[in-house]
C-alpha cells in the first residue's frame, strides 16, 4: 500500500495509535497508517533524537538519547513537557497507574523511574546497580510495580 524510509541505523517497534504509526530516529514522526503520509514531524529541539515510543492512554511518551521523557499531543505532536531531569538513561516502555508514569531503561545501568503525569516531575528511581546484561521490564498488578532485571522480580508500591 505505501512504503517509507525510517532511517539506516536504529530499529524501533511499532507503535499505533489514533490511526497513526509512531517513528523514533533524529525526529519524532506521526505517519497516518493508511495513506503514509506524515501527520506530523517533532523536531527534538537540539537533542539527540528519539528511542521507541509508547501511547499510554492517549499521551504518546518518548525518550530522547540525552535521557529525557516527553510526553507529547498524539493528535498534534505538540510536546505536553520534557523531564531531563533522570538519574538513569531514559525510559524505552512505560505504564501508567493514576498520576504516576512508570518507564523501565532498556539499557543493563538503568532502572525504573516514577514520573508525574500531569507535569513530568521525577518521583522516584529504582535500580539494583546490576550490570546484567538484559533491559530492565515492567507491569502492573494492582497497587504492586512489578519490575525484571536479568534473574530478578522486584515488587514495588504502584503510588
Amino acid at each position: 500500500m505505501w512504503t517509507k524510509k525510517i532511517g539506516d541505523e536504529w530499529s524501533w517497534r511499532p507503535t499505533v495509535a489514533n490511526g497513526l504509526v509512531f517513528l523514533p530516529g533524529d525526529a519524532l514522526k506521526a505517519v497516518d497508517v493508511e495513506k503514509g503520509s506524515t501527520a506530523w514531524t517533532l523536531d527534538p529541539a537540539g537533542r539527540r533524537g528519539f528511542d521507541n515510543p509508547t501511547v499510554v492512554d492517549g499521551v504518546l511518551y518518548v525518550s530522547d538519547h540525552d535521557d529525557g521523557v516527553w510526553a507529547v499531543n498524539v493528535r498534534t505532536g505538540k510536546r505536553t513537557w520534557l523531564c531531563d531531569e533522570l538519574d538513569v538513561d531514559g525510559p524505552e516502555s512505560f505504564r501508567r497507574v493514576g498520576s504516576t508514569l512508570y518507564g523501565a531503561t532498556g539499557s543493563v545501568d538503568g532502572g525504573i523511574v516514577a514520573l508525574e503525569t500531569r507535569t513530568g516531575k521525577l518521583r522516584w528511581t529504582y535500580t539494583d546497580s546490576k550490570a546484567v546484561g538484559e533491559p530492565w521490564q515492567v507491569a502492573l498488578a494492582g497497587n504492586r510495580l512489578l519490575a525484571t532485571h536479568g534473574h530478578e522480580i522486584y515488587a514495588l508500591p504502584a503510588v
